[in-house]
């Protein structure tokens, strides 16, 4: 696969013509219109923690690419249809390494942060087993996955079935191009943040988001994602213990 941003599922074909043919409405529009992109990250970390930071920081990334292109369409079909899907390679493990747990945290972050702007993720391991609610087989990812997209109202709300206390958020939700990321700006990651907000569409590449990526790790920009997401699991009522918690 192509590392960046590739509108080919080369490596992905059976899997995703199974999802679009029979599990995902938006997924073969997507790749007709072209805008369905695949990036690939090749993950070092030994421990699930390190793991799971770096999946964030991809995933905060694509989210603000995903956002800004959405801005500059001109149809409601194309703003829909825009997905981003991460396929991680764990370079340090084999097969479905951690499973669900692996995408728990990174996901419920996400979703903290950008429901109010009407982004959603979907995440799915390698080897994953799971069932539709009249009892069918979902095709199994043969990659680790996390898909962005935009939401669909009132369609997506089942996605909050887990997750009620964001309901509200999801259908109030609504995209000015606000910094959902100042919630948790201070003095050591002021400077990052702006530039991942400012980053201009032509200069995007997979070299400047490893980059940014760094860059958010080397001011530990995750540990203050972790203790904003206590303060605003509080502020909604929600009680989180451990990863089982979170969807």
């Amino acid at each position: 696969m192509e590392k960046f941003r590739s509108t080919s599922v080369a490596g992905l074909s059976e899997y995703c013509s199974a999802i679009g043919e029979g599990f995902c409405p938006f997924l073969q529009p997507a790749q007709k219109e072209r805008v369905l992109y695949f990036s690939a990250y090749y993950l070092r970390g030994e421990e699930i923690r390190v793991l799971q930071e770096d999946i964030f920081y991809a995933g905060v990334l694509h989210t603000e690419l995903l956002r800004k292109e959405r801005a500059r369409q001109s149809t409601i079909r194309a703003k829909t249809l825009i997905c981003e899907n991460l396929v991680f390679y764990l370079e340090n493990h084999t097969g479905n390494a951690y499973g669900a747990e692996l995408f728990a945290w990174p996901h419920w972050f996400l979703k903290l942060l950008y429901t109010e702007v009407g982004v959603l993720f979907g995440k799915f391991w390698q080897g994953e087993r799971d069932y539709t609610r009249d009892g069918r087989s979902i095709p199994i990812p043969p990659q680790h996955l996390l898909s962005i997209r935009s939401a669909v109202k009132p369609v997506d709300s089942r996605f909050f079935l887990k997750a009620p206390e964001l309901t509200m958020e999801y259908h109030l939700s609504s995209d000015n191009g606000q910094n959902v990321l100042s919630q948790i700006m201070n003095s050591r990651t002021r400077e990052i943040i702006n530039r991942v907000q400012e980053f201009p569409l032509q200069d995007v590449s997979q070299e400047v988001f490893q980059s940014l990526m760094q860059e958010m790790k080397n001011v530990s920009f995750y540990a203050d994602v972790v203790e904003w997401s206590m303060y605003k699991e509080h502020t909604l009522g929600i009680q989180t213990q451990n990863q089982d918690d979170v969807s």
